[in-house]
């Protein structure tokens, strides 16, 4: 809320004013006022939180090529039920299932990391 606050305005924004006002309106605690310029720590909340999404990326690039290589580029295997058997076995479960369990009953195995 607060980026679309600041980039929709078309007026020049006061980003520390305006954090503190949204602040003390969402969370009903006060950041202390002008004078605390939690915006300027914000940078320090979006690398890490970045960073975490960044390795989660890369995990889902390995996890994809294993199941390329592993499943839909056998010779001869008819790709619709491949894609209809992740479907039903990774995809349809959802949240309701680690994600792991579900690609590893895909599989028929345990991913391979290599």
């Amino acid at each position: 809320m607060y980026d679309l606050a600041i980039y929709n305005s078309a007026d020049t924004v006061d980003a520390n004013t305006l954090f503190n006002s949204m602040n003390t309106d969402i969370s009903l605690i006060s950041c202390g006022g002008t004078r605390t310029f939690v915006v300027a720590k914000l940078g320090y909340f979006i690398k890490h939180t970045l960073a975490s999404k960044y390795y989660a990326h890369l995990w889902s690039q390995v996890n994809s090529a294993d199941i390329l290589h592993s499943c839909f580029l056998k010779d001869g295997i008819d790709m619709s039920e491949v894609g209809m058997a992740f479907r039903t076995i990774v995809l349809e479960a959802g949240g309701s299932k680690d994600s792991m369990d579900g690609l590893s009953m895909f599989l028929g195995r345990e991913p391979n990391t290599q």
